[in-house]
């Protein structure tokens, strides 16, 4: 049965089921799906501000001077932090809109970092909810009933991301 099928049939039976599930139940859910559309947005960021610093890896690589050494421009090349990028001499001598892409990139990368922080805080919070409410599936139905939950919410979390 395809995740989303069993987590769905799993949702149907908690609100018609014969028993009266607890609202804990419910919230754990919730909290799973909350939980992959995070981490699907934080993968998405690191796909995003990885490929901006390849492509700033590309345009350097096509802008550096003929004349530069070797394991400076490897090293160079291995960077993905604009102020280190800047600190190397040969910078200098790089055209100046590579320099201003550059600084585009390390304004996104600052943005990210920001929201990722926020992003992150949000993902604590989430596990410290699941943590309270997998207590209280313990208490009131078992612990065949938490081992049940977290085969979902492993499940969930192992969806494809949109």
């Amino acid at each position: 049965m395809k995740p989303t099928y069993f987590f769905l049939s799993l949702l149907l039976f908690a609100v018609f089921g014969c028993e009266n599930k607890p609202n804990e139940e419910a919230a754990l859910l919730e909290l799973f799906q909350k939980e992959k559309a995070l981490n699907c947005q934080l993968a998405s960021m690191k796909d995003s501000i990885t490929t901006e610093w390849d492509n700033i890896n590309h345009l350097l690589q096509k802008n550096l001077p003929t004349d530069m050494p070797a394991e400076e421009k490897t090293n160079m090349l291995k960077v993905r932090n604009a102020s280190l990028i800047r600190m190397f001499q040969s910078f200098d001598d790089v055209d100046e809109g590579v320099k201003m892409a550059l600084d585009k990139t390390e304004q996104l990368d600052m943005e990210m970092t920001k929201r990722i922080t926020v992003l992150k805080k949000e993902a604590q919070k989430i596990e410290s909810e699941k943590i309270v409410l997998f207590q209280k599936i313990n208490e009131a139905s078992g612990a065949d009933e938490v081992s049940r939950f977290k085969d979902l919410h492993q499940s969930v979390l192992s969806e494809n991301c949109n």
